[in-house]
This record gives structure tokens, C-alpha cells and sequence, in this order.
């Protein structure tokens, strides 16, 4: 609060008149000298201006508090440098000295009253929450609160409470209050270096040595200078929490238990919270102004004082959506720790049977032995189809059910209806299997018939022929990665197209005609074979298919003697 509060002349009278007898306005008992820069002899009380009887240096109203940017300054003591040039002959006033060709008049006082000087004040706050993915869809509405307002965000106002040095609850302030306290308050509440022996005042000495503050040699004692003397800055530290939870300075001394760390503010519920701990600086703090004075002349204010600062920190809770992530794939890294050590154990300490469950859970891949593999299996998978083929178009379905028949017959809980029906729904799954175009629908191609025996290969057929395929044309990518045994294949295929095309061209030499002759009479030759092993495959079916029913035929016949032996002996 600046001017609307300054204090009254009255009031400010009022204040200094309670000290204008004391031994440091009179007679001079918190002169000090270090011995060397800093000397304050012959010091007295300033008075306000226009006060009966004020002599400079004197202080105004509006001077006992001097309010900046988020600081403030509360002057103790002043000093005054009057600088004017000495008269035509040389000389100076009585009460002047001439020092360096001017004639120079120091002034010290100190400022009685000024620790009943009250420093008036508000604060608010505005907390925005982390934004997220989940903030982008529903935005979060930031949390503000004020001192002087009765509402903040979806709650009451806020309560501000001053703390002091043991933890006590020094003043309590409710919202819409303005806080007010004296200086006198502040310096009472404030941890400092010597807390332990009494609350800190104005009038306090320097009892322990300090880097920049040396001994009284004007005294020739041990002690210090007064605080009223070299001044000293306030941290004021605002904690703003909406959990009505506060800590405590003090936690890190002996004898605080963790309970003792952080302290509830009892009897408010209602809203946010703040609290404010005040520490205590002790150094020489001071502010320099200097201004005109006459013609050529100058006057040098310099103040010691108490500097206000203030620190602003803070806890408040919101949903925080990285922090349930981070937290979530933390557990699940954590959850894999014992799989791991689960895989080492299995793959590492049983000896040989570790070898064994290695092999199973990691398959190793090499794409020229897949390659290999795949092709030998689907060798075998044809010559099943020629076994199970009992025409020129492929397998049919009554042979599939005639196949599966011959090997259920043993088998009492499934009977032929069901067996019909598994059977469709086997061969409707070869051929559906296989994108082959122009399929007959009633018969398995050899084709399909390889395709369903391979349909759980890691390898599929179609892959292994793009593979292999010369005409396809492959990227970058896939030929940086592909394998090397595949790429040797592909060259050796490019090679023997090109070998072929040269021995195409040179076939217009005389015999050509007779080379074409040959190998129409291999190709007949291949046919005849074939066929004479189809004719054998047939023949062997027939005799198979005689033989189950002679077996059928026997059956019955035993069957029907059996009957006529019950027969005759019920006749009997």
C-alpha cells in the first residue's frame, strides 16, 4: 500500500516523541567506528519535518515507507551530506568543514518511532495447471485467489496467517482483510542467526562476527553496531497452498519430528491457505539519493533501513495426466523385472535342458534353409496329392470321405452324418485357401492341396516365388537387405535367360531342325512315362477298393452263418 497509506503527521509525532529521550538520541550511545570507512559519530534523532523543534536531517510521512516493485524500505537511520562551494574569500560557515575545496556539513540521526511504522498489503494468486492431451480436449480452468476478495476459484476467500520463529501463530488475517503489521511484528517473527537468545529488534546489537560487519572500535568492546544502525533485509516468504497444509522453518533444527514438518491450518476448510515465515539478513543495507542544492551545491541523503523482499512459493494439486503415464509405464517396467529374471534363470542355469527351452522360445531364421525347407515339404505335399488323386482333375470329396472313413472306422462317437459334414467343411477350407483362378469347385487342384498343407509355414509359397521371381523388379531397400545366397540365385536365373537367348540365336545353323526333333521326342517320351505311372496308381486304387470289399463281403457272410447256428439251436 503506498500513498493511500500514509500514515498521519499526528500519528508520526506520536511515534517519535515515545523515543526523543532515549541514550541514542541524546547522547550519542550507538556512535560507531570500524576504523575505517564507515564512521557515525555525534549521532542524534531526526524529527519530522515542520515538528517543533525539527532540525535536518528530518523525514515526511510518506518517507517511513517507501514502497517499490514488490520491496519495500523502511528507513533507521540517516545520514546527510551537505556540499556548497565556500564564499569569494575561501571561506566556510561555521558549522561547515572545508574539505577538498568545498565546504562539507555532515549530519547523523537516527529515526525514532519507525518500528511502529505498519506496512499495509495484499497478494493474490494464479496457478495454471500442465497442460496435456487430455487438457487440449476439456481445458482446466486455472486456480486464483486474493486476499482482499470474500470468493476465490470455486471456493472462499483465503486465509493468510503470519508464523513466527517457534511456529506460533504470530497475527491471523481473513479474507477481504488487509494485512497490516508494524515493522516491530515482522522483525519479532523473523528467524535470524541468534533466534535461540530472543526475538530480533531494532535495537538488537551484532553479538557474533560477521563478514561485513566489524566490531565498534569507537567503543573499543567486542560488540557490534545496532540493527537500528547498519539496517538488515526481510525475507518475506509467502506459501500459498490449497491443501490448508504449511511448512515449518524450523523443521530441519533438532528435535522436529517429521509429524512436525508441515502444520494444518485448524478452523479453515474453506479455501486456499497462506502463510508467511519471515528470515532475517543482517548486513549493512542502504539507498543513496542525491539531489541539487543552491548554486552549485549539492545534498547527499544516505539511509539505513529495513528492506522488505519477498519470496513467493507455493503447493497446489491438480490432475496431472503425465504423471499417471509416467508412473503406469514405470509399474509395467517394473512388472518385466521378474519375467526377465525368469528367462534368465530357464535360459541359463538348467544345464542342458536350458539349450532345450533356448531353442524352443528363440526360432533362429536363416532364409536360405526356409527356402530350401519350404520347397522339399511341398515335395512331399505333392506326392500325397498324387496318393490321394483318384481322377485326372484332382481329389475329389467322396474320395476324401472314402480316405477318412477307411481311418474312423474304428471310432464309435462320431457317425456318418458328422463325418460327411466334417469332410465338407475340410474341403471347402482347401479351396477357399487358395486364390488359384479358374479352380474346379469339385476337386482339390494340386495347387490347392499344397497351399492348405503349407497354410501354418512362416514361409508362405507366394513369398518364396516373388523371391525367386527375375521379372519383379526390387527396391532399394529390399536389395540393401536381402539375402545373400537369394541374390546369387537371382543372378544365376538372369545369367542362364541371357545364356538362353543366346543359344536361341545360334540355333539357324543346319541342324536346329534337328535339335527341335530331339526334344519333341523327349517331351512324348516324358509324357508315355507319365502315364504308364498313372496307370499303375489306378490299378493299385482298384485293387485297394476290391479288398475293403471282399473284407465287406466276408463280414456278411460270417454275420449270416451265425445267424442260421442261433437259428437251428432255438429249432433244437
Amino acid at each position: 500500500c503506498g500513498a493511500p497509506c500514509v500514515p498521519q503527521a499526528a500519528v508520526v509525532d506520536e511515534w517519535m516523541g515515545e523515543h526523543l529521550d532515549q541514550d541514542w538520541c541524546t547522547s550519542g550511545a550507538y556512535d560507531y567506528s570500524d576504523g575505517a570507512a564507515r564512521e557515525f559519530l555525534g549521532t542524534r534523532c531526526a524529527r519530522r519535518c515542520g515538528m517543533a523543534g525539527f532540525e535536518w536531517p528530518c523525514v515526511l510521512p510518506h518517507q517511513l515507507v517507501q514502497v517499490g516493485e514488490e520491496q519495500a524500505f523502511i528507513p533507521t537511520f540517516v545520514q546527510e551530506t551537505l556540499r556548497l562551494p565556500p564564499s569569494s574569500s575561501g571561506d566556510c560557515n561555521a558549522d561547515f568543514e572545508l574539505i577538498n575545496g568545498e565546504c562539507v556539513k555532515l549530519s547523523n540521526a537516527f529515526v525514532p518511532g519507525v518500528d511502529k511504522a505498519r506496512i499495509y498489503m495484499s497478494h493474490e494468486f494464479r496457478v495454471t495447471p500442465v497442460v496435456g492431451l487430455w487438457s487440449l480436449i476439456i481445458p482446466p480452468e486455472d486456480a486464483r485467489g486474493h486476499s482482499n476478495a470474500y470468493h476465490s476459484t470455486e471456493k472462499d476467500g483465503m486465509l493468510t496467517q503470519l508464523f513466527g520463529v517457534s511456529g506460533n501463530v504470530e497475527a491471523v488475517f481473513r479474507p477481504a482483510e488487509l494485512i497490516n503489521v508494524t515493522l516491530q511484528q515482522l522483525l519479532g517473527a523473523a528467524f535470524h542467526s541468534d533466534w535461540r537468545s530472543g526475538p530480533a529488534n531494532l535495537d538488537m546489537k551484532y553479538m557474533q562476527a560477521e563478514p561485513q560487519v566489524a566490531s565498534n572500535q569507537h567503543t573499543g568492546g567486542s560488540e557490534g553496531p545496532t540493527l537500528r544502525l547498519t539496517g538488515a533485509i526481510l525475507n518475506i516468504d509467502l506459501w500459498t497452498a490449497d491443501h490448508g497444509e504449511c511448512p515449518q522453518d524450523r523443521a530441519d533444527e533438532p528435535g522436529y519430528g517429521e509429524s512436525e514438518r508441515t502444520r494444518r491450518v485448524e478452523g479453515w476448510e474453506d479455501g486456499p491457505t497462506a502463510c508467511i515465515h519471515v528470515h532475517l539478513e543482517r548486513q549493512w543495507t542502504e539507498q543513496l539519493e542525491v539531489a541539487p542544492f543552491g548554486l552549485g551545491g549539492s545534498l547527499e541523503r544516505r539511509s539505513h533501513g529495513i528492506r522488505l523482499q519477498f519470496r513467493k512459493m507455493g503447493s497446489f494439486h491438480f490432475f496431472d495426466e503425465q504423471a499417471v503415464i509416467r508412473n503406469l509405464t514405470v509399474f509395467f517396467v517394473w512388472m518385466q523385472v521378474p519375467l526377465i529374471l525368469c528367462h534368465w534363470f530357464t535360459c541359463t542355469r538348467l544345464s542342458k535342458l536350458s539349450k532345450v527351452y533356448s531353442h524352443v522360445m528363440h526360432h533362429e531364421l536363416s532364409l536360405k534353409e526356409a527356402c530350401i525347407g519350404l520347397a522339399a515339404r511341398y515335395m512331399t505335399h505333392s506326392a500325397s496329392w498324387m496318393d490321394l488323386q483318384d481322377s485326372e482333375r484332382g481329389i475329389s470329396k467322396m474320395r476324401l470321405l472314402h480316405r477318412y472313413q477307411s481311418q474312423l472306422r474304428h471310432n464309435e462317437d462320431i457317425d456318418l452324418a458328422e463325418l460327411k459334414s466334417f469332410v465338407s467343411f475340410v474341403f471347402d477350407g482347401m479351396k477357399r485357401l487358395s486364390d488359384t483362378p479358374n479352380a474346379l469347385q469339385d476337386h482339390i487342384s494340386l495347387q490347392e492341396f499344397c497351399f492348405s498343407c503349407g497354410s501354418n509355414e512362416p514361409l508362405k509359397f507366394g513369398t518364396l516365388t516373388k523371391l525367386f521371381d527375375k521379372d519383379r523388379k526390387i527396391g532399394k531397400l529390399e536389395a540393401l537387405f536381402m539375402d545373400k545366397d537369394i541374390i546369387k540365385v537371382r543372378k544365376k536365373a538372369l545369367l542362364g535367360q541371357r545364356e538362353l537367348a543366346e543359344e536361341t540365336r545360334n540355333d539357324e545353323g543346319p541342324f536346329s531342325n534337328l535339335q527341335i526333333a530331339s526334344r519333341a521326342v523327349q517331351d512324348n517320351v516324358a509324357v508315355a512315362l507319365d502315364l504308364d505311372r498313372r496307370i499303375e496308381q489306378v490299378k493299385s486304387r482298384l485293387k485297394e477298393r476290391d479288398f475293403y470289399d471282399d473284407q465287406d463281403e466276408v463280414e456278411a457272410n460270417e454275420s449270416a452263418k451265425s445267424h442260421r447256428g442261433q437259428s437251428l439251436e432255438s429249432d433244437e
